[in-house]
């Protein structure tokens, strides 16, 4: 026995005795241990082995293809219907968006570390739920943004200014006949002056 391990010598018993043991606890990890889905990024295998390999290359071309076809030159924006009203938005640049959207770890790989854990939960979830929602929270903020617009409208309505108006002062001089519009408005491109021929 090695002191500093705490570790031993194992005593086996017959071949059939380890063969029980394993058949006694795969069925307890069968129900523990859930199966890992083909699309966990960081937990299925790297590397695809035999008859699937050359199907994922044939996928992926067909991505990179139909995302090439997408962000072409007759690509114009992104359409969100927002109440009744369609909107596009527009991409400065879409070959740029085109290579970043190619690799999904060039979007999830920011929330994660070296190690591939996620080291900002509510950033992968905020940007995972947009992604997933992205016309219901457009439409969120168009319809926040009429009911703000509304809103302004109307306290505006109810509380009129109380200041007292003057009425513009007129004067002549040389024949000129100015009009002073008001103190805040002395720039030259708002005064009107009117030559009347004496």
């Amino acid at each position: 026995m090695h002191l500093d391990l705490l570790v031993g010598p194992v005593v086996l018993g017959a071949e059939a005795d380890v063969e029980g043991v394993l058949h006694g606890a795969e069925g307890r990890l069968h129900v523990v241990l859930a199966a890992v889905a083909p699309h966990d990024l960081r937990v299925a295998p790297v590397v695809v082995i035999g008859e699937e390999q050359g199907l994922a290359e044939q996928q992926h071309e067909a991505f990179k293809s139909q995302t090439k076809k997408l962000f072409s030159q007759d690509f114009k924006g992104f359409d969100f219907n927002l109440g009744e009203k369609k909107f596009r938005y527009g991409v400065k640049d879409p070959s740029k968006v085109a290579e970043n959207q190619s690799n999904i770890n060039n979007i999830v790989g920011k929330f994660l570390d070296n190690e591939g854990n996620v080291k900002d939960p509510v950033g992968y979830h905020k940007a995972m739920y947009a992604a997933a929602n992205v016309d219901t929270i457009a439409n969120h903020f168009y319809e926040q943004g009429k009911a703000d617009a509304v809103k302004q409208v109307i306290d505006g309505s109810k509380n009129p200014s109380q200041a007292v108006r003057q009425a513009p002062q007129t004067g002549f001089k040389d024949g000129i006949k100015v009009k002073v519009l008001g103190e805040s408005n002395l720039s030259s491109s708002k005064l009107k002056i009117k030559k009347i021929k004496i």
